[in-house]
C-alpha cells in the first residue's frame, strides 16, 4: 500500500501540466455558457488528477453529469432560438422505446435501465447542447483555445509520466484518467484527426509536430493499435483532402512520401519502446517485426496474446451465436438494458463481485465483450444496437451537410475532413475498442466542442486557419 501511496503521490506532478489551462481560463472575460462549458471540459480533462487529490469519482462524475444538464437546459430549453437542431431524435426515442421493451421480457429492475440511460445518453444530450449553442466571438475563441491547451496538456503530462515511472505503462492517462487504457488511444486518434485536418489545409508542419506528439502520447500509453488507426485515419483524410480539393498527382506524392516516412519511423520506434512488441519484453528491445506481428495476431484474438480467451476479432461471432441459439428474443432487444452497467445498484455485479469480468461471468467474454457495440447488443439486442448507431450517424452526418452547405469553401473543407474523421474515430471505437467514445468523457466531450466550434467563422481566418490552434 505504501509503495501505491507514493506511486499516486508521484504521479500528481502530471498535474502540473493542466495547471496553466486553469490559470488562462479563469483570467478571462466570462459569461455564463462560457463558464458551464469551459469549466465542464477542464473537469473531464483533469478528473484523474482530481482522483489522486483524494476527490471521489462518484463527485467527479456527477459533477461532470450536473455541468451536462445545465448545458443542456441553458442551450436548448432556456434558448430563445425558436428551432433546435435535433438531428437522430426520432432514433433516440426508438432506442429509448427498445430499452424500456427490455423491462416487460427481462429480470431487469427499472433503476438499472436510469442508469443504462445515463451512460448512454448524456454524451447525446451534451452533442444537442453543444450544436445548439450560439457562442459569440469572444466564447469561440477562449473555448477554442482551451480546448487546444487542454489537448497539448495531455501530451505534456505523459511525458511527465515517463520520467517519474521510468516505464511504458498504460495507467495514469495524462490528467484525465488513472485506469482504463482504452481512452489513451480513442484520445489520441481525435487529436490526430485535427492536426491532420489542419495540416492538410495549411501546410504548415508545426501541425505534424502536434500529430507526432499525439502518437508519442499512444506509445507512452503502451497502445499497439496505434500502429494501425492513425495511419488509417491519415490515408481516409488525404483521400478525402484529394477529392474536396482536386487531385493533384505532386502534393499527393508528397503527402504520400510522409505518410510513409511517419509511419515507418512510428513502427520502429514503437516495436523498440513497448515492452509487449519486442522479444526481451523490455523499454528499447530489439526490433523483430516477425515477432510483434505474431502478438498482435494473438492479442485481437485471444484479447491478451499469452492466454486462451475470446478477444475482439473473435467476440461479435461468438455472441450472435450464443445469443441466437438461446433466444431470437434476446438476439433482437437483448437481455436488458442496464444489466451490464458498473454500479453498485446492479445485483449481478454484487453477486460477481468484479465488474471487469461481468460479462465473462454472464456469457464466457469479458475482455472481448468491452467494445459499445457488443455491450449495447447483449443489452438491448440488435434492433437497439441499430437505432443507437443510426442516432450517432444521423448527428455525423447533418453536421457534415451543413459544413459544405453555409460555410465557404475554405471554412467548409477543413471542418468536413474534422467531422469526417471523428466519424471515422467513432466506427472504429464502437465496432472494435470500447465505450470511450459513446461515454461520458473528455474524448465524446471535446468531439462535440471541436464540431460545434468548425461552424462558426469566428475559428477561422481568410487563409482557413484556427487562429485558436496556431502554436507560435
Amino acid at each position: 500500500m505504501e509503495g501505491n501511496f507514493t506511486l499516486d503521490s508521484s504521479m500528481l506532478l502530471a498535474g502540473l501540466a493542466i495547471l496553466p489551462v486553469f490559470a488562462w481560463f479563469a483570467l478571462r472575460r466570462m459569461t455564463l455558457k462560457l463558464f458551464l462549458f469551459g469549466s465542464l471540459l477542464l473537469l473531464v480533462f483533469s478528473r484523474g488528477t482530481l482522483e489522486l487529490l483524494g476527490i471521489s469519482t462518484l463527485l467527479t462524475r456527477v459533477g461532470a453529469e450536473a455541468l451536462v444538464l445545465a448545458c443542456f437546459i441553458l442551450v436548448i430549453l432556456m434558448s430563445g432560438s425558436p428551432r433546435k437542431r435535433l438531428p437522430g431524435l426520432y432514433s433516440m426515442s426508438a432506442f429509448v422505446c427498445v430499452a424500456l421493451l427490455t423491462l416487460l421480457f427481462n429480470e431487469i429492475k427499472p433503476t438499472m435501465v436510469l442508469l443504462f440511460f445515463r451512460d448512454y445518453l448524456f454524451t447525446i444530450m451534451f452533442f444537442y447542447a453543444a450544436i445548439n449553442a450560439s457562442f459569440n466571438d469572444h466564447e469561440v475563441r477562449v473555448i477554442g483555445k482551451v480546448l487546444v491547451f487542454l489537448f497539448l496538456s495531455q501530451i505534456a503530462a505523459n511525458i511527465i509520466k515517463v520520467f517519474v515511472l521510468g516505464d511504458i505503462v498504460e495507467p495514469y492517462i495524462g490528467t484525465m484518467a488513472n485506469l482504463g487504457g482504452s481512452l489513451t488511444i480513442i484520445f489520441a486518434m481525435v487529436g490526430s484527426v485535427v492536426s491532420i485536418a489542419l495540416y492538410l489545409n495549411t501546410r504548415k508542419y508545426r501541425y505534424v509536430i502536434v500529430l507526432i506528439g499525439f502518437i508519442a502520447f499512444s506509445i507512452i500509453g503502451g497502445k499497439r493499435a496505434a500502429l494501425v488507426y492513425i495511419p488509417l485515419i491519415y490515408l481516409v483524410l488525404l483521400a478525402r483532402y484529394q477529392l474536396q480539393s482536386g487531385v493533384k498527382l505532386g502534393a499527393l506524392f508528397k503527402q504520400g512520401a510522409l505518410f510513409v516516412l511517419v509511419t515507418l519511423v512510428f513502427v520502429y520506434i514503437s516495436l523498440r519502446l513497448m515492452p509487449s512488441l519486442n522479444p526481451e519484453r523490455e523499454v528499447w528491445g530489439t526490433f523483430d517485426i516477425e515477432y510483434a506481428m505474431d502478438y498482435g495476431t494473438r492479442y485481437v484474438t485471444t484479447g491478451s496474446g499469452a492466454i486462451a480467451t475470446i478477444g475482439r476479432a473473435e467476440a461479435p461471432a461468438y455472441l450472435f451465436s450464443r445469443v441466437a441459439s438461446d433466444s431470437y428474443l434476446h438476439l433482437f432487444i437483448g437481455y436488458g438494458a442496464g444489466h451490464l452497467i458498473k454500479s453498485r445498484f446492479n445485483p449481478l455485479l454484487v453477486r460477481t463481485g468484479d465488474q471487469s469480468e461481468l460479462s465473462k461471468e454472464l456469457y464466457g467474454v469479458g475482455y472481448g465483450a468491452r467494445t459499445a457495440f457488443l455491450q449495447l447488443f447483449l443489452q438491448v439486442g440488435i434492433v437497439g444496437v441499430f437505432f443507437y448507431l443510426a442516432l450517432w450517424v444521423r448527428i455525423f452526418k447533418v453536421e457534415f451537410r451543413f459544413q459544405r452547405r453555409r460555410l465557404s469553401r475554405a471554412e467548409a473543407n477543413l471542418g468536413s475532413l474534422v467531422i469526417l474523421g471523428v466519424s471515422v474515430v467513432f466506427l472504429i471505437d464502437f465496432f472494435t475498442y470500447s465505450v470511450v467514445f459513446v461515454q461520458l468523457g473528455p474524448v465524446s466531450l471535446a468531439t462535440a466542442m471541436i464540431v460545434s466550434l468548425s461552424r462558426h467563422k469566428a475559428l477561422i481566418d481568410r487563409r482557413g486557419v484556427l487562429p485558436a490552434a496556431r502554436l507560435q
